[in-house]
Order: structure tokens, then sequence, then C-alpha cells
């Protein structure tokens, strides 16, 4: 019995010692913390805050264009909800569809676009609105039972 008392006598001051020193270092830290020279010396960003910035290290930001060149389709019948199926190509891949019956699509001049509808019995009107810096041939399309249209974007003049 006398050496498990001994034992938790020891441990019991062990524990002491610990909290106590626990709660020393937890003063200490919080009276650092709160020095305001000190937290500003341990700041990274503190330091270098106001310092001037070294102008080669900031890049100039690159050519942004604001004048891209568009077409918009947008299906002229008011029976339609939506054509999910009606699929848009641009240089024969897929770019979208009629699912809000109106798409605006970036092109280049020279560019080939295709309106596949072949998977609708019904016909539907399609029309074409480019932006200035482009020319078509058809304003407004007809797109018959199956049919594809084909468009070629074209530089106005």
């Amino acid at each position: 019995m006398e050496l498990n008392s001994e034992f938790s006598e020891k441990f019991n001051r062990i524990l002491i010692y610990i909290v106590i020193l626990t709660l020393f270092f937890v003063f200490i830290f919080q009276g650092i913390i709160y020095y305001q020279p000190l937290t500003y010396q341990l700041s990274l960003i503190d330091k270098l805050e106001g310092e001037l910035i070294n102008y080669e290290a900031v890049y100039p930001a690159g050519d942004v264009l604001l004048n891209l060149e568009h077409i918009t389709f947008r299906v002229v019948d008011p029976y339609l909800a939506s054509l999910p199926e009606a699929k848009i190509y641009l240089n024969n891949k897929q770019v979208g569809d009629f699912t809000n019956l109106q798409y605006t699509l970036i092109v280049e001049s020279g560019d080939r676009i295709i309106l596949d509808a072949s998977d609708y019995i019904a016909d539907f009107f399609i029309e074409i609105t480019p932006s200035e810096d482009l020319k078509i041939k058809e304003e407004v399309i007809r797109i018959s039972r199956g049919e594809q249209a084909i468009i070629i974007v074209e530089p106005a003049d």
C-alpha cells in the first residue's frame, strides 16, 4: 500500500506542476500577444505594409477583346417552348442547343455553322442576327422537317 500512496503523491505533484506551468505559459503568451510592438514584429504582412512595390514584378494586363464577333440565333415560333434536340455545331463541333430558344455564338469569319434539327418533325424559323462586323446570306431561315441548315460566316464589306 505504501508503494501506491508514494506513487500517487508523486503523480499528484507532477500534475500540479504541469497545471501551474501551463497557466504560467498561457499568461506569458497572452501578455506577448497583447503587447502591440511585438505583435507587429511577428506579423509579416504588417512588416510589409507601406513598402513600395517593385515595379519589375508588376506585369501589365493582357489585351482584352471587347469587340468579339458573334451571331445570335433565335427561334421565331410562339408555340415552341424549347428545342433541346436541335443542336448547333461550329466547325463540326457541338457548341450548344436551342433549349432556351436563343443562342449567341462567338465566331470568326470563315466559320461553318450547322443547325441540326433532324430529330424534329415540325418546320420552324430561326432568326439570325450577326454582329456588325459579320455578314450572312439570310437573316431568317426555315428549317424543314428533319433537315439541317448550313451557315457560312463572312466578313462585312
